[in-house]
C-alpha cells in the first residue's frame, strides 16, 4: 500500500533496484507518484550477534519492514519503532519517545544529510562533532552531478543562521581538524532589517 495516498493496487505499486545498490530499493506510486526508498531487510547488519539492531522508521516502514522480516524469518532480529504517518519520520516525537520509553538520552547521528538537517530544522542537535579536511573541492566538474552539502535542503538567511561555539579543537597534521562543538542557535545580525520594516539590534 502506498503510505502517501492509500493505493493498493499491486499493478500500480513499482519496485526498482539497481545492481549496484543491492541494499536499497525504490518502490513508487504510479497514482500518486510518490515514492520511497527502502531497505534490503536481508542484509547482514539485520541479523548480526555483534548488533542490537533498532530500525526507526515511519508507522507505514514499520509494518512494512515487519511484514518482510517475517517472510524470511527473522521478525525477532530487529527492533521497530513506527513514528510518524506518510514518508517521513515524526524526529522531534522519535526523539521523545526514546528517551521516555527507552531511557536513551544520547544519540549519535551519523546519518546522512536529510536526517541530520530534520534534526538541525527541530533544533535537536546539541553537539556537533566536524572534521575539516584542507582541501576545497567546490561544485562538481560533471554537469549532470550536483554535489550534496552537508545540510540537505536546510538554509537560512545570516539573521537566522544557528551558531555553535567551540567546544574542543584537535589535529591531525598536516591536513585535518576536528572540531566539537555546542550549539548555541541564531544570532541576530546588527541592523538587520524585521519583515515589518524596523530595524534589529544585536
Amino acid at each position: 500500500m502506498c503510505p502517501s495516498c492509500g493505493e493498493e493496487d499491486v499493478r500500480k505499486l513499482a519496485v526498482y533496484s539497481a545492481e549496484e545498490f543491492r541494499s536499497v530499493r525504490v518502490e513508487a506510486c504510479d497514482t500518486c507518484h510518490a515514492y520511497l526508498k527502502t531497505i534490503d531487510v536481508s542484509a547482514p547488519v539485520f541479523n548480526s550477534p555483534r548488533v542490537d539492531c533498532w530500525l526507526l522508521t515511519t508507522v507505514w516502514g514499520g509494518k512494512n519492514v515487519s511484514e518482510r522480516l517475517k517472510t524470511i524469518g527473522r521478525e525477532r532480529s530487529v527492533r521497530i519503532i513506527g513514528v510518524g504517518q506518510g514518508q517521513w519520520i515524526d524526529l522531534p516525537a522519535a526523539v521523545e519517545m526514546l528517551r521516555k520509553e527507552h531511557g536513551i538520552k544520547t544519540l549519535l547521528c551519523e546519518g546522512g544529510p536529510t536526517v541530520y538537517a530534520g534534526l538541525l530544522r527541530n533544533r535537536l542537535i546539541d553537539e556537533d562533532f566536524r572534521t575539516l579536511s584542507l582541501q576545497v573541492l567546490g561544485r562538481s566538474t560533471v554537469g549532470e552531478i550536483e554535489r550534496p552539502t552537508s545540510y540537505a535542503d536546510v538554509s537560512y538567511t545570516p539573521d537566522t543562521a544557528p551558531w555553535f561555539s567551540l567546544i574542543s579543537l584537535h589535529y591531525s597534521l598536516p591536513h585535518h581538524v576536528f572540531l566539537r562543538l555546542r550549539y548555541v542557535g541564531a544570532r541576530p545580525q546588527s541592523g538587520a532589517t524585521g519583515q515589518d520594516g524596523s530595524k534589529r539590534q544585536s
